[in-house]
């Protein structure tokens, strides 16, 4: 044993300690022969049950949230059928814990190492360990997919049926990215865990597991993805809680002296550290693996649905309460290894005998709870008389693992803060390999007592692995020990029936335009509800972002509103522009029936996009430069860079956001985005809560938690048009033509994009404008508080013009001439309604609008005096855009280029300085002149549109569509 406990290579180097070090306030008490043995024991107990639940709370928390987020999925799942609980529990338990065990045991090495060296002041080292950690992880995560990836042979192969094998490796294939999730995710948690820092963890997992029952709910009840479907979600949720846990590190001042960037000394001692990881691995994977093996027996009996079953109710809720051990495991082997680096012998085996006492009392009265309720129980995750009973009769034995897991999880963190993983190694494969696994089999298959057998030969096996360990434990010289831990160191064409009723010239003209508007009044709505919904939502979350910041303070407000709406428009009209190409091929071909174009036009965008974000990046890098030559004060142009670096990421989310959003509203599927949108809101806010107010992460914590929600969204649509059989004819997966003819895409995407960005830059440049006046703090605070609004507002038009521009090109792609024009017709005379009744509120609640954003009387009146200019804009906002919205329907961007060249330019942007700067009307004298080149440009748009000759419109569509299909640029085929 003593062997196995030490090593003789040094794996921390000496340093020097900068930081404060390891209190030795309870050594001192245990040490102090002047108290009685009383007053030590009761002083001590003080000190080490106050050490102890400081880290054991939190850390109980992690686990548990981090497993109900594991367990829901297969509530979730278990509410489809007991076929599809059988499959989630044996995906879940039968193979995900060869991951989970792998990557959580190897993790461990950095528990023991950081937790030493944290004792022993060697801070610099604790960032280096983690690192090289997850290099060896992220290794390890490859031979583990594989696995992952022929689950359902390995299934068949031990001898589970193959109706549960299929759907348990369907299951496990959406694991797939939470295999390297853990391998980020273990060095992570050790990392912060060797420092005491246990609290952010906690309100990650919180925040996560709230946004993953939202999100399971909706991908197994809503989109109906199945197991698939929940499966991925569980990897999502994995990832959330890893970046958010990375970004802690990065921005908190407690690892200021224990993380000092990427450091290519990680590579460096690598099998040294391997070699302790690997004895870290073994021994906790030979304890993980033993209930994994209970699960893969139990479905070789002669009922295994049922088995199964009550097997994983009951490893469910014994997993739930195996996460109150695992936070005092993880207690123990904090307090351990900190009290041995720092050289206190006494205050370790207290420690120790603190932890296993707590940890046991609280096993006791969950063991309690359970018998009380073991007739009930499984009802919380699937129904059946059968399933209970079953269940029930397993509760005693449930009941004893408990108690059991009450105290061997402890010992094993000791063991770990020891750096005894060899010694409990050779344990583990003696007690649960040697004893409890052919005990098992004996009394389930043999003696005839199934599950029950089963489990009593596991139980006898972890009884005597527990007995060990306390042995072991009890009579270690702690004194030794300080001594030897210092070398350690479905897709359909657009209906026909709207042109049929236009055509009908037998019946009267009041009737068609009847019937005529009611048809196109329900097609409009279908799509701009979900589409305004989505648009409202994604702009609330970054409203909700500024808004946030503007609690901060005023010069927050100003350098968010400045980052937000002076420089990251920059990317958001560039992007959502090139992304309309996709809209106006993919919406005529949609209509034509020419589906298999669909897929190929995204991937082509997406290539183009992606490509097009790389100067943008540079460009947000060197904001704070430009904004200062822009003539921004340094102040504010300090501030606003901040918020601008945390959007980088946002750049290629969009990218890949604005061609899958069009893809699919040109085939009318829009609710499942607005359902994405609404789930993302919701974790936005929670994460922007925790980011600036819990975590204190200002500025960078709000934009960094604006790009990962947008990330989410993407991601989410993604899964749908993979998963959705609705999307089975115009995605077919990955193809080389999207790399073919490139450059005509990037031509029709340049010109959508000079078209729409004219336009978003045209605001742009009013807030930039503003920043130039005598007082630009009040002015920007009070247009940014305006132009949140009109925002707001504006994703209603937005949602509009894309129903427009979806309807516009399914009519012409479909050679409904008729039906295009009319559908222009009924969407601006809504859309014009709706804005509106939108002035006439925002002139209503002129005096309390900013109150929503920042507190101030200054801004307050500011706002109102510009409110009848917001209200002006509004209603030019309800026609404006859905015009623009059919114009990319007809392909017509070039056009309304030139005409946002001459109105926007020409006209608006001179005619606004003059009156903001030379006639000294500031802010409103700029908005004035924006006005009206907005007024020029809808009269022109209404012009043009409404002479418009429909008939030649649908010849110039299949003319497009015959382009884009010519075989000597081959950019899709029939």
């Amino acid at each position: 044993m003593d062997e196995c406990k030490g090593s003789s290579e040094p794996l921390i180097e000496e340093k020097e300690a900068t930081v404060e070090h390891v209190s030795s306030e309870l050594e001192d008490i245990l040490l102090d022969a002047r108290l009685s043995h009383f007053q030590r024991l009761r002083r001590a107990s003080a000190v080490e049950f106050s050490n102890l639940f400081r880290l054991a709370a939190p850390a109980i928390i992690v686990y548990l949230l981090n497993n109900v987020t594991s367990v829901s999925t297969q509530i979730f799942c278990g509410h489809l059928g007991n076929l599809e609980l059988a499959a989630a529990s044996l995906g879940n338990e039968g193979i995900q814990l060869l991951a989970y065990g792998v990557m959580l045991g190897m993790g461990s090495a950095v528990e023991t190492l950081c937790g030493q060296a944290y004792g022993a002041h060697k801070y610099e080292t604790l960032g280096i360990y983690l690192q090289r950690s997850t290099i060896l992880l992220m290794l390890s995560g490859i031979p583990i997919m594989v696995a992952y990836l022929y689950s359902k042979p390995i299934l068949i192969l031990l001898g589970e049926s193959e109706k549960v094998a299929s759907a348990a490796a369907l299951f496990v294939y959406g694991l797939i990215p939470q295999i390297f999730a853990y391998a980020a995710n273990f060095p992570i948690q050790k990392f912060l865990q060797a420092q005491s820092i246990v609290n952010p963890s906690a309100y990650i997992a919180a925040a996560t597991l709230v946004l993953h029952l939202f999100l399971t709910w909706i991908v197994l009840y809503v989109f109906k993805w199945g197991l698939f479907g929940g499966a991925m979600v569980l990897s999502i949720s994995w990832w959330i809680v890893v970046i958010a846990q990375f970004m802690y590190i990065l921005w908190s001042d407690k690892c200021r002296k224990t993380w000092n960037g990427f450091s290519s000394q990680a590579f460096s001692g690598l099998w040294d550290f391997f070699k302790l990881s690997a004895a870290s691995s073994v021994m906790l994977c030979l304890e993980t693996w033993y209930f994994q093996i209970l699960v893969l027996v139990a479905g070789l009996l002669p009922n295994p649905e049922v088995a199964l079953d009550s097997l994983a109710v009951c490893n469910t809720i014994l997993g739930w309460v195996f996460m109150v051990a695992a936070g005092f495991n993880a207690a123990a082997s904090v307090r351990v290894s900190n009290e041995l680096g720092a050289g206190h012998p006494k205050s370790a085996s207290f420690s120790v005998l603190v932890v296993t006492l707590s940890s046991f009392v609280i096993a006791v009265v969950a063991a309690i709870i359970v018998m009380m309720f073991r007739d009930v129980m499984s009802y919380a995750f699937t129904g059946g008389e059968t399933i209970a009973k079953a269940t029930s009769e397993l509760a005693p034995l449930l009941a004893a693992s408990i108690i059991l897991n009450g105290i061997q999880p402890v010992l094993s963190g000791v063991a770990v803060g020891c750096g005894w993983q060899g010694f409990v190694a050779y344990v583990n494969v003696g007690c649960y390999y040697v004893v409890g696994i052919p005990l098992g089999a004996l009394l389930g298959f043999h003696f005839k007592l199934e599950a029950k057998g089963l489990w009593l030969g596991m139980f006898g096996g972890t009884a005597m692995q527990t007995l060990i360990l306390v042995w072991a434990t009890f009579t270690t010289n702690w004194e030794e020990e300080s001594e030897a831990e210092k070398p350690l160191l479905a897709a359909h064409g657009a209906s026909s029936e709207l042109e049929e009723v236009l055509s009908d010239f037998q019946l009267p003209y009041f009737q068609r335009l009847r019937s005529a508007f009611w048809i196109e009044f329900q097609l409009l709505f279908r799509l701009a509800a979900p589409a305004v919904a989505v648009y409202l939502i994604n702009n609330a979350m970054s409203m909700s972002t500024r808004i946030f910041s503007g609690q901060l303070g005023n010069l927050q407000l100003a350098a968010a509103s400045l980052g937000n709406q002076g420089i990251q428009l920059c990317a958001y009209g560039l992007m959502l522009g090139m992304g309309s190409a996709v809209e106006t091929l993919c919406g005529q071909a949609y209509g034509a029936n020419r589906y298999d174009m669909l897929g190929v036009y995204l991937q082509r965008s997406t290539i183009v996009l992606s490509i097009t974000g790389i100067p943008l990046a540079v460009v947000y890098i060197f904001s704070k430069n430009i904004l200062l030559a822009l003539g921004e004060s340094k102040l504010v142009a300090s501030e606003a860079a901040v918020f601008v670096y945390g959007l980088i990421p946002q750049i290629f989310a969009y990218a890949v956001n604005f061609p899958i959003q069009k893809f699919l509203q040109s085939q009318s599927i829009v609710a499942p985005s607005a359902y994405i949108s609404l789930g993302t809101l919701f974790a936005h806010l929670l994460l922007s809560w925790i980011a600036v107010y819990k975590i204190g992460l200002g500025l960078i914590g709000a934009s960094l938690v604006l790009s990962l929600s947008w990330w989410i969204i993407v991601s989410a649509q993604f899964i749908y048009i993979l998963r959705s059989e609705r999307c089975k004819n115009t995605w077919t997966g990955f193809r080389w033509e999207a790399f073919r003819g490139l450059w005509e895409f990037v031509k029709l995407s340049a010109a959508s994009a000079v078209m729409l960005c004219l336009e978003t830059w045209y605001f742009q440049i009013l807030v930039l404008l503003s920043g130039l006046l005598k007082h630009p703090e009040l002015a920007l605070d009070s247009i940014s508080v305006c132009m949140a609004v009109n925002g707001l507002m504006f994703m209603v038009s937005v949602g509009f013009n894309a129903a427009a521009s979806v309807r516009v090109s399914n009519e012409l792609g479909a050679a409904h001439p008729k039906s295009a024009a009319f559908s222009v017709f009924v969407v601006t005379l809504i859309s014009f309604l709706i804005a509106v009744v939108e002035a006439i509120v925002v002139l209503c609640l002129r005096n309390v609008i900013s109150y929503a954003f920042t507190e101030g009387e200054i801004v307050a009146n500011a706002v109102s005096d510009l409110c009848p200019f917001l209200a002006v804009t509004l209603i030019l906002n309800g026609v404006q855009p859905v015009l623009s919205g059919v114009a990319v329907g007809c392909g017509w961007q070039a056009f309304v280029a030139y005409v946002n060249v001459g109105c926007y330019y020409g006209v608006g942007i001179p005619l606004g300085c003059l009156l903001g700067f030379k006639y000294d009307l500031g802010a409103k004298g700029i908005w004035t002149g924006m006005i009206g080149g907005t007024v020029m440009q809808t009269f022109i748009l209404i012009w043009f549109t409404f002479r418009t000759d429909w008939n030649k419109e649908v010849e110039k569509a299949k003319e497009r569509l015959d382009k884009w299909e010519n075989v000597k640029e081959p950019l899709s085929k029939k």
